[in-house]
């Protein structure tokens, strides 16, 4: 009897790991396939990190009695089913995965994309399904194996763990093999900035959750990013391509004819003032004044900076009004003459940057923090909230909001869905803007997505109620994913006009709910001409992210052309125009969301400091790079992708300056972290109170200036 029991005793007591092994290997595996295709090298630390916490799972689910250690699987499989299916879910919807402090807008995002959420559910049965196996193991092992669940002593326990905590030891000593320099397995590991999508294409979805967790409990890791700035080194920054302007558009610096008649070019044209973009700051002053090493970090890299420097580009459009929008999965890739001759007038006319790239592959929110701050926002582990709402008790100068109610004009703000998603009813005061949301100023016929030409025609009698001059931003809705003929009532409104395309269907929904946002820009630049204010009003347009509801093949029937490298689907448009300027000035300076911001300061004409901002002028002389949020960047002569560590040249490496890559790379942290110091120190509120130079007349009278229309 004791023999015939003997392998089903081997059986039962190596079934537990067999399980764990089992379910944690197939959820992290299928994850992993479904978003990213294939294994890389760095992705197989999977492996052994998904063996760990499988051996600690078994000793965990060994401690108690076989009824405790029963409830207690089936449980812990039912968490971790959840959790995975929801990174899922996620990754299908959004393009990417969720970090531990995204959970925080778990219950808007439900709310408010509870439809996708459905449909993308339902077309994902088969792989819900497939990770639903390791549950109905469990089910089927208690009723045939209930034994399986005894605690099998203390031994074995101690031995699972210990062969844990030796092959966790083991794997991370590992990494060192591979290098320890930036964007190598150990830099991914360690570092606080590398980004939930890197991490879990390395190590998969439970360690990178852990060591998110880790970094908030315990303020970063052992590898951080430090600033090392390496001065204005000779770097062959490139040149400025550009057509001679309109002559109405170069000399028509103010929006009146008679100012338009004062600025004539005299006779004999002063000379061009190329003095840096900078403030009377004294940071040998903020120096004294405090202890926090954060602060003392930013004073010593600003006071190195030397600034970017006025140009002949310098006050172009003083006293312009400015039309600022961030549209909802833009992409000029649907822009034709024929379709959309609004968008082609923006995109072909004023100043053209042909190589600008948006940084965001998802998230609204971050792009509107870059669009607004220029700065980046916080991407690191550590993050406990988006920037956004960090920000909304900070002191923000540079935002256009204040920095054009210092210049005396009205400020609004326009958003056709809720003001509390994002916490925008927050944010957007607190940079200077008078808002209005759906329900809160403005109604919708429908809510998800809304029309950006209701949103249009519902904004501009407040925007001539407030009078000239005037600044308005807009977040646009109506490009939002889902992308189909039935769920989306804005592609199912434009769906005749994209019947005949031979393109695939999403394609063509996105093509059609698209279109409200080209009839939003034919009723402004009507209603404008009709008003007397085309003439002198300037209109700056970029999407928001990569438009993740596509897939990157349908993307690809979009364009028409392949995807080669990660910066190609996130090439977008920088729109800038004014009326007048039909020959465009061409600019080729790589550049991405940051660097907007201090290109209208100066384009306007704006007191600024170039030094305080991540972004760069566009038009100016200072170093000129496109970033992606994964660091991955693009200049005139490489271009590097942080996925693979792969860096293309453009030109001889031996034409560039020595450790030009180097260079770069540290310039990109820098840009990153200078942003994330600034936030969380509220750094531009110490140096303007310490300085005695705050920028308002009433020392806190603009921190929340806005205000929110009910």
């Amino acid at each position: 009897m004791s023999e015939t029991r003997s392998p089903r005793r081997r059986l039962s007591g190596a079934l537990p790991l067999l399980y764990w092994l089992f379910s944690v290997l197939l959820w992290e595996i299928t994850l992993h396939l479904v978003s990213y295709r294939s294994f890389t090298g760095f992705s197989g630390y999977i492996f052994p990190f998904s063996i760990v916490f499988a051996l600690l799972l078994t000793a965990l689910s060994a401690l108690f009695s076989q009824k405790a250690n029963r409830i207690l699987t089936l449980v812990l499989t039912i968490v971790l089913y959840v959790l995975f299916a929801s990174q899922l879910v996620f990754n299908r919807v959004f393009g990417t995965f969720y970090s531990v402090s995204l959970m925080k807008l778990g219950g808007d995002a439900v709310k408010s994309f509870w439809k996708e959420t459905l449909l993308t559910i339902a077309s994902s049965w088969w792989l819900l399904l497939l990770m639903l196996l390791p549950l109905a193991l469990d089910l089927i092992r208690g009723k045939k194996l209930p034994d399986s669940y005894r605690r099998p002593g203390w031994l074995p326990v101690g031995l699972c763990a210990l062969s844990a905590v030796l092959l966790w030891v083991g794997t991370v000593l590992s990494l060192r093999i591979g290098g320890t320099g930036y964007f190598t397995a150990y830099d991914f590991y360690h570092n606080n900035n590398t980004q939930t999508e890197q991490s879990v294409n390395c190590f998969g979805v439970i360690t990178t959750m852990r060591l998110e967790i880790q970094h908030q409990l315990f303020s970063g890791g052992e590898q951080e990013d430090t600033l090392d700035d390496f001065g204005e080194d000779e770097l062959d920054l490139p040149a400025l391509e550009s057509e001679p302007l309109a002559d109405d558009a170069s000399t028509q610096n103010q929006p009146s004819d008679e100012n338009a008649e004062a600025n004539a070019p005299a006779e004999t044209e002063p000379q061009l003032d190329t003095s840096p973009n900078i403030l009377n700051l004294d940071f040998g002053k903020l120096d004294a004044n405090t202890r926090d090493k954060d602060i003392l970090e930013l004073n010593k890299y600003f006071s190195n900076q030397q600034g970017t420097e006025k140009n002949q580009f310098t006050g172009m459009f003083k006293g312009y009004n400015l039309i600022e929008i961030c549209a909802e999965s833009y992409s000029p890739a649907f822009v034709s003459e024929e379709l959309t001759p609004a968008l082609y007038r923006l995109t072909h006319e004023g100043i053209v940057f042909t190589n600008y790239y948006t940084s965001y592959p998802n998230t609204t929110t971050n792009c509107e923090y870059s669009l607004s701050m220029g700065l980046f926002p916080d991407l690191s582990r550590s993050k406990y909230d988006n920037s956004f709402m960090v920000s909304s008790e900070n002191y923000l100068p540079f935002c256009l909001g204040n920095l054009f109610q210092r210049l005396g004009y009205q400020t609004l703000a326009f958003h056709n869905y809720v003001g509390d998603y994002f916490g925008r009813d927050k944010s957007h005061p607190n940079m200077g803007y008078t808002c209005y949301f759906a329900n809160d100023g403005m109604t919708f016929t429908t809510d998800w997505p809304a029309s950006d030409l209701e949103m249009m025609e519902q904004s501009l009698p407040y925007i001539y109620e407030a009078g000239e001059p005037f600044v308005a931003y807009y977040m646009t809705f109506s490009g939002h994913y889902r992308y189909d003929f039935y769920s989306n009532p804005m592609c199912v409104r434009n769906k005749e006009a994209t019947d005949d395309m031979d393109l695939p269907e999403a394609c063509r929904a996105y093509i059609a709910c698209n279109l409200e946002l080209e009839y939003a820009m034919e009723y402004l630049l009507d209603e404008l001409e009709a008003h007397d204010m085309l003439d002198h009003t300037v209109i700056v347009l970029t999407g928001d992210h990569y438009p993740y509801g596509l897939s990157e093949w349908e993307y690809e029937q979009l364009l028409g052309q392949e995807l080669q490298t990660p910066f190609d689907k996130m090439k977008n448009s920088f729109v800038c125009w004014a009326a007048g300027m039909e020959n465009p000035t061409v600019c080729s300076n790589y550049c991405c969301n940051i660097d907007i911001l201090p290109t209208i300061l100066n384009l306007f004409g704006a007191d600024y400091d170039s030094r305080l901002l991540a972004g760069t002028d566009v038009l100016s002389n200072g170093r000129h790079m496109a970033i992606l949020t994964d660091q991955s960047f693009m200049t005139d002569k490489l271009m590097f992708d942080a996925s693979t560590n792969k860096i293309t040249w453009f030109v001889s490496e031996d034409s560039v300056a020595p450790k030009y890559f180097d260079l770069m790379v540290q310039a990109v942290k820098n840009k990153m972290l200078i942003s994330s110091k600034i936030l969380y120190t509220d750094y531009y509120d110490y140096v303007f109170h310490e300085c005695e130079q705050k920028l308002d007349k009433d020392a806190k009278s603009t921190d929340s200036p806005g205000q929110i229309v009910e």
